[in-house]
């Protein structure tokens, strides 16, 4: 447990200060409300994959970041640089 690596010596009491602050932003950053969802890439269109109990939020988040793509054109451009690789 937490506790008992804590008691093991004061350096592990100490360290996760050091880690509070990157680990909460990283974290931040895996919020599936904030973004939405996740393209699901092969699909010729714009599929975002979202959780199956998304709230209100990601689902708002889900379309906007369909919009986004669509507006950038990005199916557009996946063509064309994989034609380019082939």
């Amino acid at each position: 447990t937490i506790k008992r690596y804590a008691d093991e010596s004061l350096w592990n009491k100490i360290r996760p200060a050091f880690v509070r602050t990157p680990l909460k932003k990283s974290m931040q950053n895996a919020d599936y409300q904030k973004h939405g969802g996740v393209p699901l890439l092969e699909v010729k269109g714009i599929t975002i994959i979202g959780h199956g109990s998304s709230s209100p939020l990601a689902i708002k988040n889900m379309i906007l970041r369909a919009k986004e793509m669509h507006d950038k054109k990005l199916i557009q451009k996946f063509e064309k640089a994989l034609i380019s690789y082939a």
